[in-house]
């Protein structure tokens, strides 16, 4: 009994993981066949640096650059510091402050600011694990002026292939806006599907591809087109 249990749990898990991959691809499909909208390719690229403090603290420090205008230009610099605490291997929370120095014209810029409250839940079954992270964000360019308050949902189905360094995932997350002076709603949705290789264990390296379909309320829709690429250190 326990072992037919076991199969069909594991069976559901991938049946799910084919529908919500089918989803994503269709939507990317969808997303460029779709006319009206402004849309532009980028490159974004992270280096993180992870130090576990022990069994339940971690302290992380990143640093990001994005390409955008079709990947011809850096416009974003960005600088994470944060830290997590473990109640659980299921339950996390995790803190963070995001700089982001972003390059407008010749010789302007402009000094972005966002805080991030994160609730993180997981669940593991044989190489299969189940993600979701909800996440209260607020950014602000002056602190007292026009300060943006979201609510940020993702869902992660991730694979790891056995006896191999490589995991695999898909991912969905959509933004929904808390304080929009003319209506709440869902404004932004994100569609990524990556893969994982582990180098050693302190160095592992991540690639995926992301579709942004942004939807903000009166505003002509457009799409990001990401190639994302990301080295991460334990210390």
């Amino acid at each position: 009994y326990k072992i037919l249990t076991k199969y069909l749990t594991i069976n559901n898990i991938v049946k799910t993981s084919r529908i919500i991959l089918l989803s994503i691809v269709l939507q990317i499909f969808y997303s460029i066949s779709a006319f009206s909208q402004v849309e532009d390719f980028q490159i974004w690229s992270k280096v993180s640096i992870k130090k576990d403090v022990n069994k339940k603290v971690i302290f992380t420090l990143q640093q990001g650059f994005r390409f955008k205008q079709n990947a011809t230009t850096v416009t974003d610099y960005l600088t994470f510091i944060g830290s997590q605490y473990a109640f659980s291997k299921k339950i996390k929370v995790r803190a963070m402050y995001r700089y982001t120095y972003i390059s407008l014209l010749e010789y302007t810029h402009i000094n972005e600011h966002r805080f991030y409250a994160d609730l993180l839940l997981q669940h593991k079954i044989e190489n299969f694990k189940l993600k979701y992270r909800a996440r209260y964000q607020v950014k602000y360019i002056k602190f007292n002026v026009n300060r943006l308050h979201y609510l940020r949902n993702r869902f992660s189905l991730e694979y790891r292939i056995p006896k191999t360094p490589l995991s695999t995932y898909a991912e969905y997350e959509f933004y929904y806006s808390l304080n929009n002076a003319v209506k709440n709603s869902v404004i932004r949705n994100r569609y990524t599907l990556g893969t994982g290789y582990k180098i050693t264990d302190f160095m592992s390296v991540n690639i995926y591809y992301r579709l942004i379909v942004r939807r903000e309320y009166l505003k002509i829709p457009y799409n990001n087109y990401i190639l994302g690429l990301g080295v991460k250190f334990n210390i």
